[in-house]
């Protein structure tokens, strides 16, 4: 929590350690370049325009390109005709766009191969009990093995099977829907 004492009214604002450090950097001067911002807090540039846009949008800071996007040329100054409708309230960080959508894509392939890995020792661990099994009864224990962990669909188990099957650890049988376990 920050108090800000250089406008008319007294102010309690609640924001993160990086939109500190960038206005306590107007204290000394009302102007400054987003490349200064960054080379003083030993930030990146991406984490100061992060942190400056919302204190931008709601006004404490301005910039003269409103409503352009912040780059490490542009220059913010200190809003000292800022006035809010509440004496407290709360600068929230933007939400990251882009590389949250990567982390979430490769989080996503990570789990994907996760539970192909789990899907497959499943597979493998049922069938070197049984030996033989048919299609429907491979799936039915496979899924209550891996219950405790997430619900495979069929169609993920029956393409994991091929993938065994090609890997030599499953053949097909004689017989109509069976397999048999490779030792």
């Amino acid at each position: 929590e920050v108090q800000l004492n250089y406008l008319d009214r007294l102010y309690q604002v609640t924001m993160s350690v990086y939109q500190f450090s960038i206005l306590l950097l107007f204290s000394n001067q009302d102007a400054q370049q987003i490349s200064q911002i960054a080379f003083q807090c030993s930030l990146s540039i991406q984490s100061v325009v992060r942190a400056s846009r919302s204190l931008v949008d709601i006004g404490i800071l301005i910039t003269e390109a409103k409503g352009e996007e912040l780059t490490d040329k542009s220059t913010l100054y200190l809003n000292t005709a800022f006035t809010w409708k509440r004496l407290a309230f709360k600068v929230m960080l933007p939400l990251p766009t882009k590389p949250q959508e990567k982390e979430t894509e490769a989080t996503c392939n990570t789990v994907q191969q996760d539970r192909k890995y789990y899907t497959e020792c499943a597979i493998v661990r049922v069938m070197k009990a049984r030996k033989v099994m048919k299609h429907s009864a491979l799936v039915e224990e496979v899924i209550k093995q891996s219950q405790p962990r997430f619900i495979p669909d069929v169609q993920f188990i029956k393409k994991n099977i091929e993938s065994l099957i090609d890997k030599y650890y499953l053949q097909r049988t004689d017989q109509n829907d069976e397999y048999e376990y490779i030792s």
